[in-house]
């Protein structure tokens, strides 16, 4: 291309393993919606002509703004939604289910649920449907991504799964052990050590694991992070870490979720597929749940220091090998695109400068402060 032109998705580096994504996601720049995709394309001082403004020298910074704000907007609404969800969700399904007769009450105000185990069960399954699946679709609708964009599935980069994967199990660990260092009592907790009904807690258990994990990653990776990553894959990943954070929960849960989208998240940018995003996510969730059910608490069989030691080794041993398959691989990734066209504060101010979004922040962090603080 001529130096004196300009063409953000052609400059726009796609580095994955995966040609088939790396197509789909320049194609969904060129053909996509204008007001939630940036493309620019500039030939010399060309100028345009606009009705009583006269001719007006239209440039990039501008419409990366214009496009940042424009979806900064879509997303404030979907993320107010998801608060929505997890704050009051719980207790407008217990309502529900209570007028059929159902034992089953919930606590606005610590979001705890009591009474019968099925009935709770399944309100936590349809609230992580309510919260995951549905915000996902609606931007998937508006922003017309297409699947081989948002679910890429076909398996890429042996070396960055078992990396990954070690990684998520790591940081499965460090959130567990720290949450039993702070006293912080997660749901499941409370299904192995409480409830009585085993069949229920291992439905549970396994539509943590596999749907959770699965959904959470379609709605982070497959669509946020997706959407984010035309203005800087940096930028992308820190939003959406951040994101993560701010979902109700305890302090070191909220960490775990803000690394394992991190960790997720560049892995799908160097695979460029979904599959690696979601074994790692359920590696993460079987981290967490192997403390619960092998610590004496749980069953018993190993104390909670040989099951963190246990784990470590294999962290050890994944990222060793990881490791050295990357470095005899002849694929030498390029860094991440940053994509500077806007400053850091620009895009800070395009993306909570809206009048979703900011509403959205200003909630989500008073809430977690009212919740690490008390």
């Amino acid at each position: 291309m001529p130096r004196n032109e300009i063409d953000v998705v052609e400059d726009f580096v796609l580095d994955s393993s995966s040609d088939e994504y790396n197509k789909a996601y320049r194609l969904w720049r060129r053909s996509g919606p204008s007001k939630y995709v940036f493309r620019f394309t500039k030939h010399g001082g060309e100028r345009v002509f606009i009705d009583g403004e006269g001719f007006v020298d239209i440039t990039a910074a501008k419409v990366s703004t214009k496009v940042l704000s424009n979806i900064s907007w879509l997303i404030g609404i979907i993320l107010t939604f998801v608060l929505v969800c997890d704050t009051i969700g719980g207790s407008v399904l217990v309502g529900i289910l209570r007028l059929f007769g159902i034992s089953v009450q919930s606590s606005l105000l610590t979001m705890d649920m009591y009474g019968s185990q099925w009935a709770i069960v399944i309100v936590r399954m349809l609230l992580n449907v309510l919260k995951f699946l549905l915000p996902a679709l609606c931007l998937i609708r508006c922003l017309r991504l297409p699947l081989r964009v948002v679910l890429p599935l076909k398996p890429q980069g042996d070396a960055e799964l078992l990396c990954g994967v070690s990684a998520a199990i790591l940081c499965g660990v460090f959130v567990s052990r720290l949450a039993e260092l702070m006293g912080d009592q997660l749901f499941t907790r409370q299904l192995f050590y409480s409830y009585k009904d085993s069949f229920a807690v291992v439905v549970y258990a396994v539509f943590e694991v596999i749907v959770v994990s699965m959904l959470a990653e379609l709605f982070f990776t497959g669509v946020l992070l997706q959407a984010l990553r035309q203005f800087g894959d940096i930028f992308a990943l820190l939003f959406v870490a951040g994101v993560a954070f701010l979902l109700p929960n305890e302090l070191p849960y909220r960490i775990g979720s803000a690394l394992i989208a991190l960790i997720s998240g560049y892995c799908m940018f160097r695979t460029g597929s979904m599959m690696t995003s979601f074994f790692i996510r359920v590696a993460y969730a079987i981290a967490n749940f192997s403390q619960l059910l092998f610590s004496e608490e749980g069953f018993g069989i190993y104390d909670g220091n040989q099951i963190t030691l246990l784990m470590l080794l294999v962290v050890v041993i994944g990222i060793l090998i990881g490791a050295l398959m990357h470095r005899l691989g002849k694929r030498k990734p390029q860094p991440l695109n940053r994509v500077e066209i806007l400053t850091v504060s620009q895009k800070t101010d395009a993306l909570f400068g809206s009048t979703t979004m900011l509403p959205w922040f200003a909630c989500a962090v008073l809430l977690a402060i009212i919740q690490i603080v008390t």
